[in-house]
């Protein structure tokens, strides 16, 4: 019997109750008029249902239940209320939950080609109101009407522009550790930081040390467009794929390639640091004639940035020495390592075997340059590479 017939079935009953009386009312608590059915309560809509459990606020918070059953297989969907006096469903206190009984998914469907499920809080009258859409094609808008497959957008009241610029937050977290990438929008109203009026930011937040961006493609390029990028002449800067940056320039054929303008450096004092063939540093500074001169850098300290530079390694380190070029590895647990030292190039200059957790090794007698440290473990177990600019 469906829904439909029980209806019908229950008008019929309770209207040869009293045929005299606005609501029909049998032992039961239903009550049924020419429009409308209660179940528990008279109703104030087509069909309404109210669970009463007076003797047990955790208990029966089931109010009602819609299921179908075709031969020995069963679906039902329930309706549970959970009044503020609810003890033993503490955390749903005031709320009411859809549940899936012996279903496995719960589908909502808006089924005209226009249709779109819509998300309300507070005040359903009030367009404000409405928190998330999924549109008829798919996309979802949080905060507002979606134009991309998935859409954020951050209102924050006319009376303080500056709370809660944080506009979404993307999150993982494994085994205690949690690193985060945050999106923050800085409307032109904006008054804390005015120098950020009229940005998005993207901000890494919780343990994250570095902001990565990856082409993963063999032939990738990351592309930086500005005003529009519709227009290919507005593309400003650009990483190939293997690693040639281009400023005004799409196609770059050197590891910097600058086109469409001048390069400009402002500080001469600080000059322009080059390599000879033979290893040696170069800088050059220019007078008031407009000589380029170029003078020889004996400390890499006072040319260009030099230091250790982790690329991968997991359970050791490598830091500088007490003195110039000399250099200590450390690792985490005690084993046997081989440390191989690579130039630029990939030729190995020299190794060393190790046993224990600690050892050093000197540069000094090779010419400044990009260096390799790499180390094996147990003769087969490769735990990463440092990079050391000397």
């Amino acid at each position: 019997m469906n829904l439909k017939n029980v209806m019908r079935w229950l008008a019929i009953f309770v209207f040869t109750l009293n045929v005299n009386a606005q609501w029909k009312s049998s032992m039961n608590g239903i009550y049924v008029d020419s429009t409308k059915v209660g179940v528990g309560m008279i109703p104030n809509s087509r069909f309404s249902v109210e669970e009463h459990d007076s003797l047990n606020y955790g208990g029966s918070s089931l109010i009602s239940t819609f299921a179908r059953r075709f031969l020995a297989n069963r679906v039902s969907f329930n309706i549970y209320g959970f009044p503020s006096s609810s003890q033993a469903k503490s955390h749903l206190n005031n709320s009411v939950m859809l549940f899936t009984g012996d279903a496995r998914d719960m589908v909502f469907t808006a089924n005209r080609q226009d249709g779109r499920i819509r998300f309300f809080t507070q005040d359903w009258q009030d367009a404000n109101h409405e928190r998330m859409v999924i549109n008829s094609d798919g996309k979802v808008g949080i905060g507002g009407t979606p134009n991309s497959p998935f859409m954020v957008k951050e209102k924050n009241p006319d009376y303080n522009y500056n709370v809660n610029t944080i506009i979404a937050s993307f999150n993982r977290e494994y085994n205690g550790s949690n690193v985060a990438l945050n999106i923050f929008g800085y409307p032109k109203s904006n008054l804390n930081y005015p120098h950020l009026n009229g940005a998005i930011t993207m901000y890494t937040g919780g343990d994250a040390k570095d902001m990565v961006l990856i082409s993963n493609r063999p032939d990738g390029r990351i592309r930086f467009f500005t005003q529009d990028w519709q227009k290919p002449e507005h593309e400003r800067m650009v990483i190939d794929s293997i690693g040639r940056v281009g400023i005004g320039v799409t196609k770059p054929e050197a590891a910097l390639q600058v086109a469409q303008g001048d390069v400009y450096i402002s500080d001469i004092k600080s000059g322009v640091v080059m390599r000879s063939p033979d290893g040696r540093k170069w800088r050059g500074t220019l007078d008031n004639e407009g000589n380029l001169k170029f003078k020889l850098v004996d400390q890499v300290a006072d040319s260009i940035n030099s230091g250790i530079i982790d690329i991968n390694a997991v359970g050791f380190n490598v830091k500088p020495g007490t003195t110039n070029g000399n250099y200590i590895a450390d690792f985490e647990v005690d084993g046997n390592y081989l440390v191989q030292i690579f130039d630029i190039l990939g030729k190995e200059i020299f190794s060393l075997n190790v046993t224990g957790r600690s050892c050093g090794f000197s540069l000094n007698s090779f010419p400044s340059g990009v260096y390799i440290v790499s180390v094996i473990k147990n003769q087969n177990q490769g735990i990463g590479t440092v990079k050391i600019v000397k």
